[in-house]
């Protein structure tokens, strides 16, 4: 069981108040590969922007857990959280860096994190959202399989 789903099992519950003590012990591991990932990136040129759903409240335990880690560019400039109308659009803070930035990579854990679209509650039109992304995609296959043939079995 992961960390986090640790810590909220022994609290019972998933209140603001147990993920803010969560994010405030600074506790949480990176996935395999993820700083060297970031670190390229940063070695590269490239800017990282931190856009998370979290409270302001959750800034300085989430900072301290990616700079123990070994995160780069985790400073208040590359930090975008949730304003004080909780919004999780996500848009406005993309459209942010847009004005000074091209986006190269989106990278989340729910696909609200790529387009509002996906935060509707409507289950069919979620679907229907995750097709015509699908369909957008370029995907690089090994020779035997063309791009048609690995879509088409996703949709």
């Amino acid at each position: 069981m992961p960390t986090p789903c640790i810590r909220l099992s022994r609290v019972r519950t998933t209140e603001q108040a147990s993920w803010d003590h969560w994010w405030d012990l600074s506790e949480a591991v990176a996935l395999s590969g993820a700083v060297e990932f970031f670190r390229l990136a940063d070695s590269l040129g490239v800017s990282i922007y931190y856009i998370s759903n979290r409270d302001e409240v959750n800034k300085p335990g989430t900072k301290r857990n990616l700079i123990a880690l070994g995160f780069p560019q985790v400073d208040e400039e590359h930090f975008m959280f949730r304003d004080a109308s909780r919004s999780s659009d996500k848009t406005a803070r993309r459209n942010a860096v847009l004005r000074s930035h091209e986006i190269l990579m989106l990278l989340g854990d729910n696909l609200g994190d790529f387009d509002r679209i996906f935060d509707v509650r409507d289950e069919a039109k979620r679907d229907e959202s995750v097709k015509a992304l699908l369909r957008s995609l370029v995907v690089v296959s090994s020779s035997c399989l063309t791009p048609t043939m690995v879509l088409g079995s996703l949709l």
